[in-house]
């Protein structure tokens, strides 16, 4: 759905909208010029950041067992949306949720303000426990190793594309 710039990729989405950027960042005899504008990969040109809204979820048949995840965008200034699911083998559902909110986060247009809507797992991670898994060597509470670090690493590097995130559990 690149014609609204509100997202850049999808491993399987629904109500395709498809038009070629006008012009691409970095090239041309403004490069330096649009370089000076960009931070940390954000277009700081962009007057009004763009307000998306992303309700995800995951779950498994069995845990761990065959798995599913979904995440929809959602754009209330332009009224568009956009859902995004992918399947897996064999999975967990916690690692299903992490995969719905980390595809969500992807899928969106960096430099948005985002608003991630879904489980309560992932949203007390986000909010709550990473930065004392971070601080503890990626080790909990019960001093054990965090599991799916590798997709809470993720999450937390794509979340740094954006403006502003909001966590709620929904």
């Amino acid at each position: 759905m690149a014609a609204l710039g509100l997202l850049s990729r999808s491993p399987h989405r629904r109500q395709h909208h498809h038009h070629a950027p006008l012009t691409k960042p970095g090239r041309g005899p403004f490069a330096v010029a649009l370089s000076i504008l960009m931070h940390d990969g954000i277009d700081m040109t962009e007057q009004k950041p763009r307000e998306i809204t992303v309700t995800f979820k995951g779950s498994c048949q069995g845990n761990p067992g065959p798995g599913s995840w979904e995440a929809r965008m959602w754009e209330p200034a332009t009224r568009k949306q956009d859902d995004i699911d992918g399947i897996v083998r064999h999975t967990t559902n916690n690692r299903m949720e992490l995969r719905a909110a980390l595809e969500g986060v992807l899928y969106a247009r960096e430099g948005a303000n985002l608003t991630m809507i879904g489980s309560k797992y992932v949203v007390q991670g986000m909010t709550e426990w990473v930065a004392k898994w971070q601080a503890n060597g990626w080790r909990n509470a019960s001093k054990k190793r965090v599991e799916n670090r590798e997709l809470w690493e993720a999450l937390i590097e794509a979340v740094k594309k954006h403006r502003q995130v909001a966590w709620k559990i929904g």
